[in-house]
């Protein structure tokens, strides 16, 4: 038992994606053994694994009064406008920058989707509660503090804040591998293929960490951000079924690199910000 605790203590990182990997697929690949797709209770509960781990781990290595700092995160919310304009909007404007470069390569603008039940001329109108519902059943709130409030302040006490960035991007990606074994819950992952897939999370990571140690460690932009981007790619029809298909989320996910190189360029890979890093734990 003393060994396992020592491993834990010295390998936080390695210890979080071991538990966040195995709770979360022993939750969604034997129901998804079982019905050929997980259901929407199952991919709740697997969907807050990132975060309950993130508390359970802090409190084991660092005690309970560091969990209190961990939740508390999400109440810095003085961190400036221009975040939030950033973590609400970029990715509407990226994706409708590529959309108009895609309709001037001679392609058919895509038609908006919203869910199920939301009637197309209410559905913008109605994008800020889809973005809060989102918030609590679309991974948001139970995968954030564990991504950036725990992954990435262990990572880059020892790395740059880009190398980490782009582990916690893959690894991001790779969690989601059960919803592309079964067909049924495609939809989880917008339908988009892979290694598409991977690349976005790739490039979203390195955004998120550029926000995350430019907003005093907030976890608030981070929810915001990850809710914000699961709301426009489908309001916008950048995935799923929609027309232009893989070409259209290409030329998005070429932008979006395009944007984090820019930001990395100017901010530098190091810290991605000209402040001192976010930091609440040790080095990995």
């Amino acid at each position: 038992m003393n060994r396992i605790s020592q491993s834990i203590r010295s390998h936080p990182v390695v210890a979080y994606y071991v538990m966040v990997f195995a709770l979360a697929w022993l939750i969604w690949i034997p129901v998804g053994i079982l019905t050929n797709g997980v259901s929407t209770v199952a991919v709740l509960l697997g969907s807050w694994v990132p975060t309950i781990s993130a508390i359970t781990l802090t409190g084991y290595l660092d005690g309970r009064s560091s969990v209190r700092t961990l939740l508390r995160r999400i109440l810095i919310w003085r961190v400036g406008i221009q975040w939030y304009v950033f973590v609400l909007f970029s990715a509407a404007i990226i994706g409708l920058i590529a959309i108009l470069l895609f309709v001037l390569l001679g392609g058919t603008a895509p038609q908006p989707t919203f869910p199920p039940g939301v009637p197309r001329e209410l559905g913008f109108v109605l994008l800020p509660f889809i973005l809060l519902t989102n918030i609590f059943l679309g991974g948001p709130l139970g995968e954030e503090y564990g991504w950036r409030g725990f992954a990435l302040v262990h990572l880059q006490a020892g790395m740059s804040a880009l190398r980490a960035s782009l582990i916690i991007g893959i690894l991001w990606g790779a969690w989601h591998l059960p919803f592309f074994v079964f067909e049924a819950t495609s939809s989880v992952v917008g339908s988009i293929p892979p290694l598409a897939f991977v690349l976005l999370t790739t490039v979203w990571s390195v955004l998120f960490a550029w926000v995350y140690n430019n907003t005093k460690g907030s976890i608030l932009p981070m929810v915001l951000y990850h809710a914000a981007l699961n709301t426009t790619l489908g309001s916008l029809g950048l995935i799923g079924t929609s027309t232009g298909g893989e070409t259209l989320l290409i030329l998005y996910i070429i932008l979006t690199w395009l944007v984090a190189l820019l930001v990395t360029a100017i901010y530098g890979a190091s810290h991605l910000t000209r402040k001192q890093p976010a930091s609440n734990g040790p080095a990995a």
